[in-house]
């Protein structure tokens, strides 16, 4: 089946009545959507914005998943409360959600709640989740894992990178990653009744951006759940993320999920001793450039900030 006429036949199963504002970051997003609406004439479950496509320089700028989840803001103009909204990025192969709640406060939906609505959904419709895994990186926060863990589904945490993800997605009959920047899928290797319908709006091997928004809209109406109570599923531990510049990043080695440093070992002692105390903390390298990646989380928001 073609690839439009194949999202179009997704796109047919879900509610009029719901409806998505989607920023489509000024990218291919935006005409594979368009075409997916002209297939499907009469339907109006999402609004287009950011999609010029005709200006390469708007790609991404000032809008786009990367965007809203460094920036926490609305990439667009259309302000409405308690109304989903979904940012592809420019080539549409990952996806992250947000909305204003009641106080108009901005509320990110990243790639870790997206595992988790998706983990919460399996868990209610399969009796025996032995099978079922979410796979993760150093970056997902520890209470997103303890919720995963909650509901019954083991965690495997690997390196930073969609191929590390899906390397180890293989392993489990299903699987479920998402980075936090919403570059994700969900793998079904093998076949469950109880999820033929859902399992339509994964692609098998890759991240597909579109999918996955059909695939999130497609649970919430299922459960028919708000996103309030999708957001609520758990809450984040206060944690910091920056990066800081060395002389040169090759001099720091980590182990192969990147949680710990081989060398230097004075400095990964100094981490342990910091860890000690309520702390989640790791440093990587920069696979680019001559910067540490420095993650620190913990129940305490004053040891975050230290």
């Amino acid at each position: 089946v073609p690839y439009i006429e194949y999202l179009a036949s997704l796109e047919s199963t879900l509610h009029n009545s719901r409806h998505i504002i989607c920023d489509c970051a000024n990218g291919i997003g935006s005409r594979i959507l368009q075409n997916v609406r002209n297939f499907n004439k009469n339907r109006n479950i999402y609004t287009l914005v950011n999609t010029n496509t005709r200006h390469f320089e708007k790609l991404n700028h000032f809008c786009g998943s990367d965007f809203v989840v460094n920036n926490k803001v609305l990439p667009c103009k259309l302000e409405v409360r308690n109304h989903l909204y979904a940012s592809l990025d420019g080539d549409a192969d990952r996806i992250v959600f947000y909305y204003l709640n009641e106080q108009s406060k901005f509320q990110l939906l990243n790639g870790d709640k997206i595992s988790a609505l998706i983990a919460y959904y399996i868990s209610k419709k399969l009796d025996d989740l032995t099978n079922v895994a979410v796979i993760h990186t150093g970056y997902s926060n520890q209470a997103f894992i303890e919720f995963i863990q909650s509901l019954g589904i083991k965690t495997y945490c690997t390196a930073t990178g969609v191929k590390h993800l899906h390397k180890e997605a293989l392993k489990h009959d299903i699987s479920i990653y998402f980075e936090s920047n919403g570059h994700g899928t969900v793998v079904f290797n093998k076949d469950y009744d109880e999820l033929t319908d859902l399992q339509k709006y994964f692609h098998p091997t890759i991240g597909d951006g579109i999918m996955d928004m059909f695939a999130i809209f497609f649970i919430i109406q299922d459960l028919n759940i708000s996103l309030d109570f999708w957001n609520s599923l758990y809450t984040d531990y206060p944690y910091e993320l920056f990066k800081m510049e060395v002389a040169n990043k090759d001099e720091f080695i980590t182990t192969e999920n990147q949680l710990h440093l081989i060398k230097p070992i004075k400095l990964q002692k100094y981490i342990d001793e910091l860890c000690k105390s309520n702390v989640t903390a790791f440093v990587r390298p920069s696979g680019t450039e001559n910067y540490l990646r420095v993650y620190i989380e913990s129940t305490c928001q004053e040891k975050v900030k230290l």
